[in-house]
């Protein structure tokens, strides 16, 4: 009695078991045909917070592996360690009072440029286009123009971050009075404080 309400009385029990395998049937066939177009589908696109991220990471690295070959002085990667630093001002001071040296790490066109009285340069990272300096290299000149581990040293740059990079060098190597120029050369010619002409 319960078959009969739920399908048609004439109904045998093998058509209807015909029917249902064929309901079955078309059910297993729309499964099959919705995984497949999911599979075929392209996959979504990630948000735009998920790619800025991602440009930004990858811009970075093409600027690192660009970099020596340009020799940009706009090198930025941050030391891994503290590096004490001073205003152009309170350097200044140091220097005429003959109390501190001053280690100029730009390149030597860029030095050749303008000169911070009583400095040395020693370029690093890089000496300019195509001529990376390591720290090695750099350790070697500081020790052969005398350089002293309790010696109280300024390091400048054009703007701050490769002298920076210098600081972090000398700090490893055991000095201990090593200090930063915030700004660099950018900063002293904004304070109006003395630049020599380059003499050789």
């Amino acid at each position: 009695m319960l078959l009969r309400r739920c399908g048609s009385s004439s109904a045998s029990p093998t058509s209807a078991t015909r029917g249902l395998s064929r309901c079955c049937s078309h059910r297993v066939s729309v499964a099959a045909t919705r995984t497949n177009a999911a599979a075929r589908a392209p996959p979504r696109p990630p948000s735009a917070a998920a790619s800025a991220s991602a440009f930004a990471g990858r811009r970075r690295q093409q600027q690192q592996r660009r970099w020596f070959c340009d020799g940009s002085p706009d090198y930025r990667v941050e030391p891994l360690i503290p590096i004490p630093s001073a205003p152009v001002a309170a350097v200044a001071a140091a220097l005429a009072d003959g109390s501190a040296s001053y280690i100029d790490c730009r390149s030597e066109e860029e030095y050749a440029a303008g000169v911070i009285p009583g400095s040395i340069n020693l370029p690093y990272p890089h000496n300019g286009n195509r001529e990376p300096i390591d720290a090695e290299e750099f350790l070697e000149d500081v020790f052969a123009e005398g350089f002293g581990q309790e010696e109280k040293i300024f390091v400048g740059c054009r703007k701050g971050p490769r002298s920076a990079m210098a600081c972090e060098v000398l700090i490893n190597a055991g000095f201990t009075h090593v200090v930063n120029v915030q700004g660099g050369i950018q900063a002293w010619v904004t304070q109006d404080l003395p630049i020599h002409p380059f003499t050789g």
